[in-house]
């Protein structure tokens, strides 16, 4: 028995040696130091919370305040779990892992990325050719993004044959701003349904 404490366990009646106990924990800090770095979260979130890529003005961004709303909202509460010193706990009270708090981490980055593509969006538009017709049509597309962070074309909006829709071989304002407003809504619903708004 080696000189580290000894005590004595009532529910066993059997004798602990915490130099087992210790190196239990030495074992399992070493393994701690094995996790590949990439799984480990960043330390300073900061600058990637700042750097949403706009600024709200009510000129350009009046319509989408609610976001804005929902994105700051977002961001504090994301500081809080990330600047907690203490222990972490989940909505029903227990202590949270290193995973659990990892995996929040990544989802909740996912979350804000997705409101900030409804604000910004990333949008193309194209034809598409409808075969039986001959006629091609003018399509408005709009990225998402999925559980791994990677962006994908999710929404689409078909505007019109191409020889009604295109002026001068594009799109008019009036109507990319008419589309816009669709593509919006169609995030926004996608958005509730995936968290529950």
């Amino acid at each position: 028995m080696s000189v580290v404490a000894v005590i004595f366990d009532t529910n066993n009646n059997a004798m602990i040696d915490f130099g087992h106990i210790l190196i239990s924990a030495g074992v399992i800090q070493g393994l701690l130091l094995l996790i590949p770095t990439e799984l480990m979260p960043e330390e300073n979130f900061e600058e990637w919370l700042h750097n949403d890529g706009f600024t709200y003005t009510p000129e350009k961004y009046g319509d989408k305040k609610f976001l804005f709303t929902e994105l700051e909202n977002l961001k504090s509460e994301f500081r809080n779990v990330i600047n907690n010193k203490e222990i972490v706990v989940d909505d029903n009270g227990h202590t949270m892992t290193f995973i659990a708090i990892y995996n929040w981490i990544q989802l909740k980055k996912i979350q804000i990325e997705k409101v900030r593509l409804m604000i910004e969006h990333e949008t193309s538009y194209g034809t598409n050719l409808h075969t039986p017709s001959g006629v091609r049509y003018v399509v408005f597309r709009a990225y998402w993004i999925n559980k791994e962070g990677k962006k994908f074309r999710k929404f689409a909006k078909n505007i019109g044959a191409e020889d009604k829709v295109l002026v001068n071989g594009e799109v008019p304002n009036s109507k990319l701003e008419e589309v816009k407003a669709e593509i919006d809504n169609m995030m926004w619903e996608q958005y509730k349904s995936e968290y529950q708004k």
